[in-house]
């Protein structure tokens, strides 16, 4: 996916459309996903078919799970 999707021109559109909002430091709250998560979410469910619940299950089942854990 990341040879046809500019994940990082993607990214900063979010941001400057107020979309998207990086963690900041010393911000109260869980860990966000990363932009480039979201949007491969997004497509994915979007190629496949995919309703949220079968979406958020291959999330929580990715690497990127203990990454939330942090």
């Amino acid at each position: 996916m990341k040879a046809y999707i500019p994940y990082e021109s993607l990214e900063c559109l979010l941001i400057e459309e107020g979309v998207y909002r990086p963690r900041r430091p010393g911000k109260v709250g869980g860990l966000p996903y990363p932009c480039h998560v979201l949007l491969g979410a997004l497509f994915l469910q979007t190629w496949y078919g995919l309703n949220d619940p079968m979406t958020q299950g291959l999330i929580h089942l990715s690497p990127l799970s203990s990454y939330r854990k942090n």
